[in-house]
């Protein structure tokens, strides 16, 4: 089996809350929470449960290291 597999998925709209820093899973949850309020009070719908992202090496300083939640929105 390939260690490595390609998929296609659909296009979707996405809202990003980008941050810096170690990830963990305190940090994780503080700033879901402030992502979901932000859009709740822009009025903003989503239509899917969140997920993150890390880009970076865990050999990388931690204030260089890149960190994303992304929830889908309504179109």
């Amino acid at each position: 089996m390939p260690r490595v597999l390609l998929r296609e998925i659909p296009p979707r709209r996405l809202a990003v809350h980008r941050y810096s820093g170690c990830w963990s899973e305190n940090l994780y949850h503080s700033h879901r929470r402030a992502l979901v309020a932000a859009l709740k009070q822009d009025g903003v719908r989503t239509t899917g449960g969140p997920a993150f992202a890390r880009f970076d090496s865990p050999f990388l300083p931690w204030f260089l290291r890149r960190n994303e939640i992304w929830i889908e929105v309504a179109s």
